[in-house]
């Protein structure tokens, strides 16, 4: 998508080309800049988009009318729908890759990008996690990926089964030194500056200080209506 190779930053390549993303940290640490940043990747590296947005559409709303977003949800009532989809789509890709007898699927990547799951993780567990945790167990053979966003890391959250099939995972700066271990398993966020993380790609052992590339809210909506249809634009 030549279009947009302005948009491309080697930090939200790295994390996208790994698999399933988690970016968590304390509130007003950067979360919807990293969030935005991935989307923007995504977009520029020809996937799809199921935005899962419980803010009521404040997130993501920009991105909501692109060609690239086949599923949006803004409302806790409207997520089992849109995760239901996501499955749908890695089950059908399960089938294609059994009649040909491939194990990993050359589809392009659909992103199911959540923010602040700790909502539904609290509110809905019991109806919603059976889904996510089916999408984190086996999306990434079928493409289809999962960018988790929260700012309330605690055990009921981001529980073991959660953590374990994440392969990026970008700290933020947290409250304390156990916020930091439940994310990244390590110390250290809690010592960062807002709009710095320590970021885990897929491979590695060791997390590495990043500052976080913050594309502004001009570029963002630029790149929003060069995804959108003339007769769904909103400028």
């Amino acid at each position: 998508m030549s279009d947009m190779n302005f948009a491309r930053h080697k930090f939200y390549t790295d994390l996208t080309a790994g698999g399933h993303v988690l970016v968590a940290g304390a509130t007003g640490s950067g979360k919807s800049v990293v969030l935005n940043g991935l989307i923007v990747q995504a977009i520029a590296n020809g996937a799809q988009l199921i935005l899962l947005d419980p803010k009521g559409g404040t997130e993501f709303g920009i991105y909501r009318d692109t060609l690239d977003c086949i599923g949006y949800a803004a409302d806790l009532d409207e997520f089992r729908p849109a995760l239901e989809k996501a499955v749908s789509i890695m089950d059908e890709r399960y089938r294609e890759l059994a009649a040909k007898r491939k194990r990993t699927s050359e589809d392009n990547p659909v992103y199911v990008v959540i923010d602040e799951f700790g909502d539904m993780m609290s509110d809905r567990k019991k109806d919603l996690q059976p889904l996510l945790l089916k999408l984190a167990r086996k999306g990434r053979a079928a493409n289809v990926r999962l960018i988790l966003a929260t700012q309330s890391p605690y055990k009921s959250i981001i529980t073991g089964d959660i953590h374990a099939n994440m392969q990026s995972i970008v700290a933020l700066r947290t409250l304390d030194k156990a916020a930091s271990r439940l994310i990244i398993s390590e110390i250290g966020a809690e010592t960062l500056n807002v709009g710095e993380a320590l970021v885990r790609l897929k491979g590695e052992f060791t997390p590495h200080r990043e500052k976080v590339p913050m594309y502004s809210d001009e570029l963002l909506e630029k790149i929003a209506l060069l995804r959108t249809p003339p007769s769904k634009r909103w400028k």
